[in-house]
Parts: structure tokens; sequence; C-alpha cells
């Protein structure tokens, strides 16, 4: 289960009870907090290694995730996101919020 989702069952457990005479435990917080925070681009290198069979790193100075000995994944300048690549709707979401975080 996506951690958006487990996090929406958390608040919906929470919402079912009226928000009253209920105790939220630790994980459950944490879970929250790690939907609502935006990916590091350790998190996106990452997930982009998983689905491409190269090493993806990420150039800070660029904003662009570089895949080893392909070239350019995902590229951010004043006009947008530029993806070079077809990715599953995920890491489309994930790089998108990576990047939003950066955005201002």
């Amino acid at each position: 289960m996506s951690k958006e989702l487990e996090a929406l069952e958390i608040l919906n457990k929470i919402k079912r009870n009226g928000g009253t005479d209920f105790i939220i435990n630790w994980r459950d917080i944490e879970i929250i907090e790690q939907t609502l925070i935006p990916p590091t681009a350790d998190e996106v290198c990452e997930a982009l290694t998983k689905y491409f069979p190269s090493k993806v790193e990420y150039i800070k100075q660029t904003k662009t995730f570089i895949i080893h000995n392909h070239g350019e994944v995902a590229i951010y300048n004043i006009l947008g996101i530029k993806i070079l690549y077809p990715l599953p709707p995920d890491i489309i979401t994930m790089i998108g919020r990576f990047y939003e975080d950066r955005h201002h």
C-alpha cells in the first residue's frame, strides 16, 4: 500500500470516530508527515533507479535527474518540468512533488 493510501486510511479512521476520544500513535503521525513532505532528490533517484536499469542521480546546479550513460530523465526550468522518458504515474507524481517544493 502506498504511503498516501495508508495516510488516508488513518485520517478516515479518525474521521469515523468524529475526531474525539481517538488516540493516534507516533507511527501514524510519521506516516501522515511522510505523505505531506515532498520527496527528496535521493528518494526520487531511488524510484527512478528501480525503474531504469541504470543508476540515476540529481544534478542540483541544472535541476536535472540523469541516468548514467543515457542522459536526462527530467529537467526543471522556468517553463516547467520536462520529462524525457515514458514513466509510470506514481514516479511522474513524485517528480512533480519534488520540483513543486523547490519552485519557490
